[in-house]
């Protein structure tokens, strides 16, 4: 059905029409759609049916907690599907500056695979890139002053943590230490960050 509305618009009302606000605050149709396309399917048609000059637009829409559609993909669990289709149809310059994109609490789509411990989605985005430009992005900090590593890390999730490892960044665990807060006992990993040497393709 989407794809019978779309290939009715022209190329103008194709671009108004994905970039129109569905709910408040910047909430977009592809937003919604990142959310809930369980095969990638209608992220796919979506961006068949405009050029690869306007995906970069389209897909940094940021909304009211300045999510843009990557964000809410690695949110949620469908997330392997949608982040399929934006990588293969995407150009490279168009993914890595995706990946940077910060939300309003300076993460990264990256921090929240991370944060879910969702390896398929941190393989996805770290091989979607070459080199030079994944060691940009997987350093890149929130405002609390994270990495995605060390946002995994501090969720305890182990996998998440050994995979970043194996994409060129050395992590050494320099202290446990078992805290406790009014909502009960949880682990805090501090972790150092060492450059390594790594191929730069190309």
């Amino acid at each position: 059905m989407l794809r019978m509305i779309l290939e009715c618009l022209s190329s103008e009302e194709r671009r108004r029409f994905l970039h129109t606000e569905v709910y408040d605050d910047g909430y977009t149709l592809v937003h919604l759609i990142a959310q809930v396309d369980h095969t990638g399917a209608t992220m796919k048609t979506i961006l068949e049916s405009i050029s690869k000059d306007q995906h970069y637009s389209l897909l940094s829409t940021q909304d009211g907690l300045k999510y843009t559609p990557l964000h809410w993909a690695c949110v949620y669990n469908n997330s392997v599907a949608v982040l399929d289709a934006i990588t293969r149809l995407t150009s490279e310059e168009t993914r890595f500056k995706l990946l940077q994109i910060p939300s309003s609490g300076g993460r990264t789509a990256l921090h929240y695979a991370a944060a879910r411990n969702a390896t398929e989605d941190i393989k996805i985005i770290a091989e979607s890139v070459n080199t030079s430009h994944r060691m940009r992005f997987l350093g890149l900090t929130e405002k609390c002053g994270d990495t995605p590593v060390q946002r995994a890390a501090v969720r305890g999730k182990q996998a998440a943590v050994q995979l970043l490892q194996e994409y060129h960044i050395d992590i050494r665990i320099e202290e446990a230490l078992q805290e406790t807060d009014e909502r009960g006992t949880y682990f805090y990993v501090k972790l150092i960050e060492v450059h390594t040497s790594y191929h730069v393709d190309g």
